[in-house]
């Protein structure tokens, strides 16, 4: 959940994550090549766009997913039957988790952290887009970092945030003077 939140990576994009696709040193990065269409049955294909893209993320991310790293091969270790296509977020058997189960998961987090279970797990895709915009990243970074083919969806989609921060720049423009 913490990678969706921080980049806005799409759910099949998670699910399609490879370890070999993260750059975990200083200068972070997750490259997004594939996506898999877990509602029926698996299916790896491409991006949305048909286009991979590279996200940045910072360091504490970083440690995160090395957590996570260490953790998976303890798993991994424990369970014989596990098969091992490198998956940063695999089931219980190494193999692609399928849209329940993570929904099962988000479900869980959601009530531990006393936040309705009505919550999508595309909304962390939203939210990360809304704090990116909201924190003055420029629109066409965060439509890069999203995926997004143009920049015009972006703002499209995210129209609401602008609008606010139109508002909120009237006022502190009106406090200056």
């Amino acid at each position: 959940m913490t990678l969706a939140l921080r980049t806005g990576l799409r759910q099949g994009e998670l699910a399609a994550l490879r370890w070999e696709d993260l750059d975990l040193s200083e200068r972070g990065s997750v490259t997004v090549h594939r996506s898999a269409d877990t509602r029926t049955r698996t299916r790896i294909s491409t991006t949305k766009t048909g286009e991979e893209r590279r996200v940045g993320i910072g360091t504490r991310t970083a440690a995160v997913l090395k957590a996570h790293k260490r953790r998976q091969l303890e798993e991994r270790m424990a369970v014989p039957s596990w098969q091992d296509p490198g998956l940063v977020f695999p089931n219980t058997k190494g193999k692609v988790r399928r849209r329940d189960s993570v929904m099962r998961s988000l479900r869980r987090f959601l009530a531990e952290a006393g936040l309705p279970a009505e919550v999508r797990f595309h909304d962390l895709r939203h939210t990360a887009a809304t704090l990116a915009i909201k924190q003055g990243i420029p629109v066409p970074t965060v439509s890069k970092m999203l995926g997004h083919s143009d920049p015009a969806m972006t703002l499209r989609q995210y129209a609401h945030v602008l609008d606010e921060m139109r508002d909120d720049a009237a006022r502190t423009m009106d406090e200056l003077f």
